[in-house]
């Protein structure tokens, strides 16, 4: 049994940081790859797959909000219009429902001024 802790414990290793983290995403498909990343930060991946619903929304903005800290999202989406929409809907559900909470909403992947977008992919 000591052998299985040993191998499984995991500290909570946001609980004492001045901020709290989470990355948000648009495509189901890639958060086997983005999970890899953020699974050693113990850092929340949270996957939109397209619309999210007001229920995950508000969900998510509690879990914020029960945090009483600084909260730093950072999305990552498609370029598209609903891509483009997806990212609006998330950051205004987001702070509607966590209205007291400090949020940091931040678009990172594929933006009009990435380098795939200016080099035509």
């Amino acid at each position: 049994m000591l052998s299985l802790t040993a191998e499984t414990y995991r500290r909570a290793i946001w609980d004492n940081q001045s901020a709290y983290v989470e990355i948000w995403l648009e495509k189901d498909a890639l958060a086997g790859v983005v999970y890899m990343e953020t699974e050693p930060w113990d850092v929340p991946l949270m996957v939109t797959r397209g619309d999210p619903s007001v229920s995950y929304l508000y969900e998510a903005a509690e879990a914020i909000a029960e945090r009483g800290k600084p909260a730093y999202l950072y999305y990552f989406g498609d370029l598209d219009p609903s891509g483009v929409d997806i990212t609006r809907t998330v950051e205004r559900g987001i702070k509607e429902f966590a209205r007291d909470a400090e949020i940091l909403f931040e678009r990172l992947a594929v933006t009009a001024g990435s380098r795939w977008m200016n080099a035509g992919c």
